[in-house]
């Protein structure tokens, strides 16, 4: 797991790998949360993601982007 962060330093990945590694070494959502700048709720969605999906389809799981009312132009 440390490799593979150091792998998606400059990635999108990078901190939902952080996340597992923080919450592998007994740290407390809150806590991880609070770190990273993130919600407490995200941290938990993430823990989940990885429970249900397994590694490779976690990290390749995102959010579509939402073009909403913009133009092609």
């Amino acid at each position: 797991m440390r490799q593979l962060q150091r792998q998606r330093r400059d990635d999108v990945g990078y901190v939902k790998v952080t996340v597992l590694l923080l919450l592998d070494k007994d740290r407390s959502p809150a806590s991880v949360a609070e770190d990273l700048g993130l919600d407490q709720a995200t941290v938990y969605r993430y823990a989940a993601a990885f429970a249900a999906l397994g590694l490779d389809k976690y990290l390749y799981h995102e959010q579509p982007g939402y073009w909403g009312l913009l133009t092609s132009a």
